[in-house]
């Protein structure tokens, strides 16, 4: 059942704010590219492909089968898709060496991506901090050998307002990894 198949997914690659159904029937979850090749059967006991960095027809597209639709969220959400996780990685085992490789030295750039995602979204720069310390909180340890203080996460929220608003003055509408969307309106 497609919908059985649906949840073993979504169990083996993590959760996503963004599917949609196929005209055919089909679904299509979405995930942040994280430089992954394009793979037809990831595994061959499940008719599941991965785009890679390709081209895919989404909603509200009209296939020969029927008219592609959301099931779960909207283009909006394209600014906070997860990495999918790995083939064949338990999830907490994933999340675990990815907080490891962040206080390795990645902290600055995981915040400043996520804070990308997030910018669109609040009033000021105090609301952009304040998210950007709950980010901090949950994902790094903020009280080792060097610990992420709070002047650099300030730091770091305000270059990505000033970043995010000269942006949208230049009329760009951007996806939270600093790569840009052009959407026709045709």
């Amino acid at each position: 059942d497609d919908e059985d198949m649906l949840r073993d997914v979504l169990r083996r690659y993590g959760d996503t704010p963004l599917i949609s159904r196929t005209g055919s029937g089909g679904f299509h979850l979405y995930y942040r590219h994280g430089g992954e090749d394009r793979k037809i059967r990831i595994d061959p006991n499940m008719p599941v492909d991965r785009l890679g960095g390709g081209v895919v027809a989404a909603p509200p597209s009209m296939g020969s089968k029927g008219a592609y639709r959301f099931i779960r969220g909207t283009l909006a959400d394209l600014e906070r898709l997860p990495f999918a996780r790995a083939d064949n990685i338990d999830g907490a085992v994933q999340d675990a060496v990815r907080r490891e490789l962040v206080k390795a030295g990645g902290r600055n750039k995981a915040l400043m991506e996520y804070l990308r995602g997030q910018a669109r979204y609040v009033d000021d720069l105090e609301a952009l901090v304040d998210v950007g310390f709950t980010y901090a909180n949950e994902t790094f340890d903020r009280t080792g050998g060097h610990p992420f203080t709070d002047s650099e996460v300030r730091a770091i929220a305000a270059s990505v307002l000033d970043w995010t608003q000269r942006k949208i003055g230049e009329g760009q509408y951007f996806v939270g990894t600093g790569r840009y969307l052009q959407l026709s309106h045709d």
